[in-house]
């Protein structure tokens, strides 16, 4: 696979350098071009066609569903990886919902930046899931965080768009038209995110969510 091409979004000009160095540091993606804005990055992502953006959640507001239609007119389409320095489980969802690919916190690793990097780029979903700061989590809740993200990274990306819908309470029918699908494409999607998550109904599911902080129940 070719080496991610990221395009780097954050108005801190120095989280933006360290962003940046980050990336560059390492062998295995490449930075093609900073912004300080989303306009700045509207105007760079045709010609520069990045396979990745990382964005500051809040400089990417509130041009973030530009930025997406942008992102998805890529050839072949790039994906956005979120990077915010509070990141919260309210805070993912919303990304989630929004249509990122991927969040991590600025305060992430280097290695674990590159990382989400690469997973994003394959159309995986990437959560540093262990970095929410969940109120009143117990340390047992916590244990189940890794293998958590471990089993979500194995869905494709239309198999988490559904997982979201269904856990937001959307029926078959709801999700199809949403989606523009058909019912049983829906279904068969269903039944393998339920199997991969090994889950045994709608109930299981949300449960799942909340108890990940994927779902503010």
């Amino acid at each position: 696979m070719d080496v991610p091409k990221v395009l780097v979004l954050d108005g801190n000009s120095t989280f933006r350098f360290g962003l940046r160095s980050a990336v560059e540091n390492a062998a295995s993606a490449t930075v093609v071009g900073e912004a300080a804005s989303s306009e700045e990055a509207l105007s760079q992502i045709e010609a520069l066609n990045p396979s990745v953006l990382l964005v500051d959640w809040q400089s990417a507001q509130p041009q973030f569903e530009k930025l997406l239609r942008a992102a998805r007119d890529c050839a072949p389409p790039a994906r956005i990886l979120v990077c915010s320095d509070a990141v919260g489980h309210a805070m993912i969802i919303r990304a989630l919902q929004s249509g990122a690919g991927g969040v991590v916190t600025k305060n992430t690793t280097p290695e674990t930046l590159v990382e989400a990097i690469t997973a994003v780029s394959r159309n995986e979903l990437f959560l540093q899931v262990h970095a929410k700061q969940r109120a009143g989590a117990s340390d047992n809740d916590r244990d189940h965080d890794a293998p958590a993200s471990q089993q979500l990274s194995r869905l494709t990306a239309r198999e988490r768009e559904i997982f979201r819908l269904v856990a937001q309470g959307m029926l078959t029918h709801e999700i199809a038209e949403h989606l523009y699908i058909s019912k049983r494409t829906v279904e068969n999607h269903r039944s393998s995110l339920m199997r991969k998550l090994e889950l045994r109904n709608q109930v299981d599911l949300v449960r799942y969510a909340g108890l990940n902080g994927l779902l503010d129940l």
